[in-house]
């Protein structure tokens, strides 16, 4: 909404109004801050002291102070915004906070554990700082799942592991050896692939094929062609698609 003119009914708020903005010389969208707050009649004193908060978090503990809740559990200002946000909408949704409000937490690392809390998962596999939010997502999705998640809720795996790991239990495919070797993610999607595609991936499991090499040997077990003159770890896999081509031309 655009303000042009901030008007009150009541004397009393337009008065208290300008006392706060000739105080702490508010900018524009600090004032609207507090004249929203203003006219819902809201103890805007909480937050108006521009010194300590910026108009965004201004904003996170107005809409708390709005849905009733107790701001005092995250007014802290070393909070930016966003993680403000996070806990307002963990005290809305009432669950318990106290696992993720804290400044070690980023806003979407809150965001991740927030929605689990909210699905009754145990978010204390993956509240953890040193995991990323893209890896607590994995994690999370696993739960949600019902998937063996201590597989894979590793610091050590990164986000794209994590989620073809994930899709191989998805698809109950042995992972355990995959775990045993150096496979980044993108080998053990080729792997997954092969395995899902009904090819013998016995014949590129191997860890000094790439994943874009595994994948034009995958693509042409599946296309039933011989393989035998692109196993070879030291050919680049444009290499390997060129002896597939010139292979299918000679069919």
């Amino acid at each position: 909404m655009k303000l042009r003119n901030y008007i009150f009914e009541d004397p009393t708020k337009e008065e208290l109004f300008n006392a706060i903005i000739e105080k702490y010389n508010l900018n524009k969208n600090e004032k609207k801050e507090i004249y929203y707050g203003l006219i819902k009649d809201l103890n805007v004193n909480l937050y108006a002291n521009s010194n300590k908060y910026n108009w965004k978090q201004m904003k996170s503990l107005r809409l708390g102070l709005e849905n009733g809740i107790n701001i005092n559990l995250y007014s802290n200002p070393e909070y930016n915004w966003a993680q403000m946000k996070e806990i307002m909408l963990g005290l809305i949704s009432k669950v318990n906070i106290s696992i993720y409000a804290k400044l070690g937490f980023d806003a979407k690392q809150m965001r991740q554990i927030r929605i689990g809390l909210e699905k009754n998962l145990d978010v204390l596999i993956y509240a953890k700082e040193e995991l990323n939010y893209l890896q607590m997502e994995q994690i999370r999705i696993g739960l949600e799942q019902g998937l063996r998640v201590e597989v894979y809720s590793k610091v050590k795996y990164d986000s794209d592991k994590m989620f073809e790991i994930r899709k191989c239990l998805e698809k109950g495919i042995e992972i355990n050896s995959f775990l045993d070797k150096t496979f980044d993610s993108g080998q053990i999607k080729e792997i997954r692939l092969g395995i899902e595609h009904k090819v013998d991936v016995s014949i590129y499991y191997k860890p000094e094929y790439n994943h874009l090499q595994m994948k034009e040997i995958r693509l042409a077990l599946e296309e039933n062609l011989e393989v035998k003159n692109i196993l070879n770890p030291e050919l680049k896999w444009y290499e390997m698609r060129l002896i597939k081509e010139e292979q299918k031309q000679e069919k």
